[in-house]
């Protein structure tokens, strides 16, 4: 494994207050404005303007219905006047792409401070870790949609365990909540394409594991989660979400 060293601007490390910021956004209602491929390619294109509001983007990742972005910045006023400009132009860009009109996104935006660097360094990890804990792809260079390959190529952090956060970490972190409902929704869904109910479900296991990846991908929810509400062992989720 490699060794943690991060280059940060000349402040003290123990007390980074003011500077660092974690900002996530998600679609209203919590739709999924991202999903097509053009949308998360057009937001990373927004971000890349970054520069012009003298700040800069230390970490972001896209993920199908909400973002998350790692900002520096001296200024928490250019943060949000940045902020009000990507999110308006994006939404321009997506109603006339998708023929609607109003709200894009679920409020303007949520957002945390980073305070020392040790949470600085945890959330560059939980960042570039959503698309595996969403069980979307096993290793962070796999996902095209996020900065984890730009920064590992500029050489800027040289990070250990980035692949391996456990659990507990990232609930550190802002990030969408779902309910009870939301999953089942997420569960009626997928019988619907398939054509079938939980009965028929418990019999097949190839298609029960095509559940649980449904649900990881669609919900931000926990393996214990899945296995509480599909009445399965968390080892079963667990091998489901990481054995092919």
């Amino acid at each position: 494994r490699e060794e943690v060293i991060v280059l940060l601007p000349r402040k003290s490390r123990k007390n980074l207050r003011g500077n660092f910021f974690h900002v996530m956004v998600q679609g209203v209602n919590k739709e999924y404005i991202f999903e097509e491929n053009k949308y998360k390619e057009r937001y990373i294109k927004l971000i890349k303007n970054a520069k012009k509001y003298d700040i800069e983007i230390i970490a972001f990742c896209i993920m199908d219905n909400h973002a998350h972005l790692l900002i520096y910045t001296l200024d928490t006023k250019k943060l949000s006047e940045f902020m009000w400009k990507i999110n308006f132009e994006f939404a321009r860009y997506y109603n006339e792409k998708e023929k609607r009109i109003g709200v894009v996104f679920r409020n303007r935006y949520r957002l945390e401070e980073i305070y020392n660097e040790k949470y600085l360094l945890n959330c560059i990890s939980y960042i570039h870790n959503n698309p595996i804990n969403a069980g979307i792809v096993k290793h962070c260079e796999d996902y095209k949609y996020s900065s984890y390959m730009e920064v590992k190529a500029k050489n800027k952090y040289r990070v250990e365990c980035l692949d391996n956060l456990k659990e507990n970490t990232y609930k550190r972190f802002i990030d969408i909540k779902e309910d009870e409902e939301t999953i089942k929704e997420a569960i009626y869904s997928f019988f619907n394409k398939k054509e079938m109910n939980l009965s028929k479900l418990k019999e097949d296991k190839k298609v029960l594991k095509q559940l649980v990846k449904y649900i990881k991908n669609r919900c931000n929810v926990s393996n214990s989660e899945i296995s509480k509400i599909l009445n399965i062992s968390k080892t079963t989720v667990w091998n489901y979400l990481n054995k092919d």
